[in-house]
């Protein structure tokens, strides 16, 4: 019986090392590029990677002399797929490929044809879609009682109204702010670098995947070992498939700083925050001025305002008194407040109470989501909110004119957003 598609399977011939002894034998697999390339040309005569596992003779109208003899010896590696898929499956190891419907929305929409064309999953897989932070962090955050109990707290937080911690599972606040969330009953993804196939049994781990409450995943062979530039090239992914974005403390350099930076400079998935209120770091500093925005989480009160309510507000790229040795914070420009901005040529109301302010994040998330006609139950699995409060903005959102209600079946679609002049 097959445990994945055919066009998964294609795609893990193709590309996977299929790692049995600890390294790549035989062929080479196709880079990440040279499978993108292939990929595209197999779409642009209307096939699939699956047509190639049926028709050899459709490779001489996408590729010619050595690149055919090379994916036709990786197509061959048949036996091998059969005893790597077995050891998987033992492991409770499920492969997805972008043509699989379990495949993360977020990945997809957001890195498009650069979304990674094989994951490797163990665990609860709605978990992709649900509303999420990711927590990242330097590994010496463990070095500091004070950070390791701000880290816990906000995975206790983030259990307690339901949101679901993405991070690296990385030794440091990553593990930190995930196990805080599991141990009080929330749920967590954990984006690895290596060796899936070791942490699926992992005493840490194996309640939570037994509950349903964890979801661990990675990008590369199950078996694989540490790799920087693997490690460095999930952190697209955290970001990619969470709502915000936390970091705990980061140097200026590694894969924390480097993440964070390639998040505010190129991708801007979501809104990057920084912690300013617990023994923040040098570069938690610098990356306020590169456009990360500060928040100092009350723990008494829910965390997803805070989280709406800082992610909504303009970059402070000057913190003169941030991180004073007296702990005073740079208040927030007052609600209501008339301010500058350079891009609109004028002065323009940012947001002239909590409410717009609120409602300005949350219908720019939904508008993504509903880049593709989607019903009202659908939208609220993949976010998680409440019947009622959805219908409400929804319902506002239509009459705003950023959605459109179809019917037969009642679907809504986001409209095209046109910028002001």
């Amino acid at each position: 019986m097959k445990i994945v598609s055919p066009n998964t399977e294609a795609i893990l011939l193709l590309s996977a090392p299929l790692l049995m002894g600890g390294k790549v034998e035989g062929v080479k697999p196709l880079t990440p590029r040279e499978y993108r390339e292939l990929a595209m040309a197999l779409i642009e005569i209307g096939r699939q990677p699956a047509d190639l596992l049926q028709d050899s003779d459709l490779l001489e109208k996408i590729a010619q002399g050595s690149v055919i003899k090379r994916v036709l010896q990786l197509l061959d590696r048949g036996l091998q797929l059969s005893q790597a898929l077995d050891m998987w499956s033992r492991h409770g190891i499920k492969v997805l490929s972008r043509a699989d419907r379990e495949y993360p929305r977020k990945l997809k929409r957001r890195l498009k044809e650069n979304a990674p064309a094989l994951i490797y999953c163990c665990g609860n897989l709605d978990l992709f879609n649900r509303r999420g932070l990711a927590v990242v962090g330097s590994r010496k955050v463990d070095d500091h009682f004070e950070l390791v109990d701000y880290t816990d707290k906000v995975g206790a937080a983030c259990a307690t109204e339901e949101i679901t911690v993405v991070s690296g599972g990385a030794k440091g606040a990553d593990k930190t702010a995930m196990l805080g969330s599991l141990k009080n009953g929330g749920t967590a993804v954990g984006i690895l670098s290596c060796r899936l196939k070791a942490d699926v049994v992992s005493k840490s781990y194996k309640p939570a995947l037994r509950d349903n409450r964890l979801l661990l995943c990675s990008v590369v062979d199950p078996s694989a070992g540490w790799n920087t530039g693997n490690a460095m090239q999930r952190n697209k992914y955290i970001y990619a498939l969470t709502d915000y974005a936390l970091i705990v403390a980061s140097e200026t350099k590694g894969g924390t700083w480097t993440g964070a930076l390639e998040q505010l400079d190129r991708f801007k998935f979501c809104p990057v925050l920084v912690n300013s209120s617990v023994l923040p770091s040098s570069g938690n500093k610098k990356l306020l001025q590169k456009g990360a925005k500060p928040i100092a989480f009350d723990f008494s009160k829910p965390i997803l305002p805070q989280l709406i309510d800082a992610g909504s507000r303009e970059s402070i790229t000057e913190q003169p008194d941030l991180f004073d040795i007296n702990g005073s914070e740079a208040k927030s420009p007052p609600i209501g407040k008339l301010l500058l901005h350079e891009d609109s040529g004028g002065v323009e109301y940012v947001s002239k109470s909590p409410q717009e302010r609120i409602e300005k994040v949350v219908f720019s998330i939904l508008h993504e989501f509903l880049v593709e006609p989607t019903t009202a139950v659908e939208l609220q699995q993949i976010t998680g909110l409440k019947k009622g409060q959805l219908d409400v903005w929804i319902k506002k959102m239509c009459k705003l004119g950023l959605v459109k209600k179809l019917n037969k079946p009642i679907r809504y679609v986001a409209t095209e957003l046109k910028e002001k002049k």
